[in-house]
C-alpha cells in the first residue's frame, strides 16, 4: 500500500460506508462518526473541538482526572489486599474512562456512579454485536437466519437501554448545560432527540475501549519488559505527575506512541467511502466504494520499522525514530505512525486519548511495580480480533506498592 492510501489519499475518501446494521445505534447514521462529510457532520465537529475539546476544557477535565487516578489506584491497592497482590485492571480502566466521557458530555459536576456501571455494561455489549454483524452487513438477508436473528433483535435491547440511560441524564441536565460539555452544543443546535442521544454515545462507543485497552497493553509489554518499566518509573519518578508536566515526558511519551504502534485498538480503522473516482496502486476505485486502511500493516511494516513486532519504545526518541538518519526513512515513519487515522476523518478525541492513555499509565507505573502472577509466566499476548485489537485473555497482574 503506498502513501496515497494513508495520507493526502485520505481527502478522496471522507465519506463513510454504512451497514445496515449500524444505523440502529446511529440515529441512522446522524453521528459525528458515521455521517458524510457534509454540513451536518462540519457542524458536529466544529461543536466538539469548539467545545468539548478545546485546550482549555481537557486541561480541567485532566486536573479532575488527577482525583480520580487517586481512587483508581486505590481502588487497585483494595482489590490486590484481598487477593494477594492480584488485579484484573481493565474493568477499573473502563470505568474510569466512562467517568472522563461523561463529564465532558454533561458536566465537570457529574457523579453517578449507577450510570458509570451501566453504561460501561452497554458498550461493551454495543462493540460484542457489532462484530457479531459483520456476515450481516455483507448479507443483509442473513438476519433471518435464527441465531443472527436473535442478535438483531438484541441490539434493539441494546438501543432501548442506550435511549434510556442518556434520556435520563438529558432530562437531568438540559436546564442549565455548562456551555463546555457537549450537551450544551448539541441542544444548541435544534438536533432531534435521538440524534444528541447517539451523538453522547458516540463518544462512549469510541473512548471507552480504546483508551482502556491501550493502557492494558501497555502495562502488559511493560510486564514483558521489565527494564523498560524501570527506566519509565524512573522518568516519571524524576520529574513527577502533573498536568504540565505529563507532556514532556519523553519517554512516557515514546511507550505510549510504541504501545500504540504495536496495538492499534482500530486495526482497519474506521471504513471511508470514496467521495469521487480515484486509483490506488493502479486499481480503480469507483465513487461510492468502501476503502479500508490497513493500519495494523502499516504500523508493522518492516521496511518502515526495525524489528516492527518487537516493543522499543526508544524507537520513538532518535530524530530517525529508528537510529538511522535516512531522512527518507523518517518522512515514511511519519506517514506510517497513524493510530488515529488522518485527514479530516482524523479521531477528534486524538489529543484527549494521548492526554488520559499518558498520564494514567505515569500514576499507574509511579504507584506500583507490576508484574506476573507467577513468576516465569508472562501475561500472554495473544490478540482478540474483533472490531477492536483486544488482549484474548485480559490482563492479570500482581502489583507491589513503590512506596509503604
Amino acid at each position: 500500500m503506498d502513501s496515497s492510501c494513508h495520507s493526502g489519499g485520505w481527502s478522496r475518501h471522507p465519506g463513510r460506508s454504512h451497514t445496515c446494521t449500524s444505523k440502529i445505534i446511529t440515529a441512522d447514521w446522524h453521528t459525528i462518526s458515521t455521517s458524510n462529510v457534509g454540513p451536518h457532520w462540519h457542524a458536529l465537529r466544529k461543536g466538539l473541538h469548539n467545545t468539548t475539546f478545546n485546550p482549555q476544557t481537557i486541561a480541567a477535565q485532566a486536573r479532575l482526572q488527577e482525583h480520580d487516578l487517586v481512587n483508581l489506584t486505590g481502588s487497585l491497592q483494595e482489590e490486590a489486599a484481598s487477593n494477594h497482590g492480584v488485579v484484573k485492571p481493565l474493568l477499573h480502566l473502563r470505568r474510569a474512562s466512562v467517568r472522563v466521557i461523561a463529564r465532558f458530555c454533561f458536566g465537570f459536576d457529574f457523579e453517578d456512579e449507577s450510570f458509570v456501571e451501566a453504561m460501561d455494561s452497554v458498550v461493551e455489549e454495543a462493540i460484542r454485536l457489532t462484530s457479531h454483524f459483520r456476515l450481516v452487513n455483507v448479507f443483509e438477508f442473513s438476519r433471518h437466519i435464527p441465531i443472527l436473528r436473535r442478535s438483531y433483535l438484541e441490539a434493539y435491547r441494546v438501543k432501548h437501554r442506550i435511549e434510556e440511560l442518556i434520556g435520563l441524564q438529558i432530562s437531568s441536565h438540559k436546564s442549565s448545560p455548562p456551555n463546555y460539555c457537549y450537551l450544551h452544543f448539541l441542544l444548541s443546535q435544534d438536533f432531534q432527540e435521538e440524534v444528541v442521544i447517539y451523538n453522547l454515545f458516540d463518544l462512549f462507543f469510541f473512548g471507552v475501549d480504546s483508551t482502556s485497552i491501550t493502557i492494558e497493553w501497555a502495562l502488559a509489554l511493560l510486564i514483558h519488559n521489565q527494564e523498560i518499566q524501570q527506566k519509565l518509573y524512573e522518568e516519571v519518578a524524576r520529574s513527577g505527575i502533573s498536568i504540565e508536566e505529563v507532556s514532556k515526558l519523553q519517554y512516557l511519551n515514546a511507550v505510549v506512541m510504541e504501545t500504540m504502534r504495536m496495538k492499534p485498538i482500530a486495526p482497519l480503522g474506521v471504513p471511508h467511502k470514496a467521495a469521487r473516482d480515484s486509483n490506488i496502486m493502479g486499481t480503480k476505485v469507483l465513487k461510492g466504494s468502501p476503502v479500508m486502511v490497513n493500519l495494523y500493516a502499516l504500523l508493522h511494516d518492516p521496511s518502515v520499522w526495525v524489528e516492527p513486532h518487537r516493543f522499543m519504545p526508544e524507537r520513538f526518541l532518535t530524530s530517525s525514530k529508528n537510529g538511522n538518519d535516512d531522512s527518507s526513512l523518517v518522512g515514511a515513519i511519519e506517514r506510517s505512525f497513524l493510530p488515529f487515522g488522518a485527514g479530516r476523518r482524523v479521531c477528534a478525541g486524538m489529543e484527549l486519548a494521548k492526554l488520559e492513555v499518558g498520564l494514567t499509565l505515569a500514576h499507574l507505573v509511579n504507584d506500583f511495580r507490576w508484574s506476573s502472577t507467577v513468576e516465569g509466566q508472562l501475561p500472554d499476548l495473544t490478540e482478540n480480533l474483533t472490531v477492536l485489537i483486544s488482549m484474548k485473555t485480559p490482563l492479570v497482574a500482581r502489583i507491589m506498592p513503590r512506596r509503604v
